[in-house]
């Protein structure tokens, strides 16, 4: 069985390439940044968003996240609440 643990893992693997990381979303998916909402709603769209979003990081230096901190909390039988604190970092493991 998965863990919650598990799961964010394998997110800050595929954060590299972003047909990876789209596999983690499921369409339609509303993404709320820096005060601008956008609807994917194909996997391309997803996918597509996800280009934009790695190539802003990559062009301040980013090449790896580490997860800092996890907290979650059950939320019925089925489910979970996380928060995750993440360090995006660069090639000689510096926060960005």
């Amino acid at each position: 069985m998965e863990t919650t643990r598990d799961f964010f893992e394998g997110y800050r693997q595929a954060l590299n390439a972003p047909a990876k990381v789209a596999e983690f979303y499921h369409e339609p998916f509303i993404a709320a940044r820096m005060g601008t909402t956008r609807l994917n709603a194909t996997r391309r769209d997803t996918e597509q968003f996800f280009v934009e979003i790695l190539e802003k990081y990559r062009s301040k230096g980013f090449e790896q996240a580490v997860l800092l901190e996890m907290q979650e909390r059950p939320l019925g039988a089925n489910s979970k609440l996380a928060t995750v604190r993440w360090a995006y970092q660069d090639g000689a493991a510096r926060t960005l």
